[in-house]
């Protein structure tokens, strides 16, 4: 249990800290907001670069026996991840803070907060909620099954990196650039790889480990891993296409300004000269 408890308080005290490095280094964005707003995606894409990675390592060490090969890594890294959930909520909040001004600092922390979560409902959903739920999940109620099945989902984070540099991008005034397109491209791409067709990697994994037919080897899951693995692939399939739809519309946009093929710095830019 003090293994445990020091990796999670390690990764409490690692996120923050990147996130004030990052921060100061970028003294160049003279406004707080953005500056601040661009090193929280900045420490998101680190963090799931990290995660890539090590799901990679997992799946390379477990490949043998999908379901009882362990890595014990595995469990290391996810009670120091688990931090990172917690950590962006207070990032998210500090960004906000500052975004609203020193006479909206001067309210009272509730009245901060409230406003706070009716504007982040869902993102702090995902944040607070979402991790009591599948920490334990992960790390007990599957009692040491399916280490390669979880490195695999730990894929999934291979979208965070460009959707952060979009974002990025659109805090700097870029979306009209060839950058904002390739980027865009890019996502698109990892975006269908990385959370619509592993989906049916993992069951096809499944289905081979098991010697049945994907639709028998789906149908072999426990019903509430169907269900909520069912809405989680129709939700993904669903922003893959909005994805795709926003892309068309930034070439055609694009192909009809060929000026914007190159990026100006715009007066009211957050970048000092």
């Amino acid at each position: 249990m003090l293994v445990e408890l020091s990796l999670f308080t390690l990764g409490a005290i690692t996120f923050p800290s990147v996130f004030r490095l990052v921060s100061s280094r970028l003294y160049m964005v003279r406004d707080d907001y953005c500056r601040l707003d661009i090193s929280v995606k900045i420490v998101s894409a680190i963090q799931a670069i990290v995660c890539v990675l090590f799901g990679m390592i997992t799946m390379h060490y477990t490949k043998d026996d999908i379901v009882f090969t362990r890595f014990y890594l595995l469990d290391c890294y996810i009670y120091f991840w688990i931090p990172y959930f917690y950590y962006d909520a207070w990032a998210l909040y500090q960004a906000f803070l500052v975004s609203k001004g020193e006479k909206f600092r001067e309210s009272t922390t509730k009245e901060r907060v409230e406003r706070f979560f009716r504007k982040k409902w869902l993102m702090m959903i995902h944040h607070l909620v979402l991790p009591p739920i599948y920490g334990p999940s992960i790390l007990l109620f599957r009692q040491g099954k399916g280490d390669y099945l979880i490195g695999c989902a730990f894929l999934m984070e291979a979208t965070i990196p460009f959707i952060s540099v979009r974002n990025i991008l659109l805090r700097l005034d870029m979306q009209h650039t060839t950058l904002y397109i390739v980027n865009g491209i890019l996502l698109g791409v990892s975006f269908g790889a990385a959370r619509v067709l592993i989906w049916i990697y993992l069951v096809y994994c499944y289905s081979v480990y098991k010697q049945v037919t994907l639709l028998q080897s789906f149908l072999l899951l426990p019903r509430v891993c169907r269900v909520f693995s069912s809405l989680f692939f129709i939700m993904n399939v669903y922003w893959f296409i909005r994805i795709l739809m926003t892309i068309v519309k930034s070439v055609k946009r694009l192909s009809s300004s060929p000026h914007s093929l190159s990026y100006s710095p715009h007066p009211t830019n957050s970048l000092s000269t």
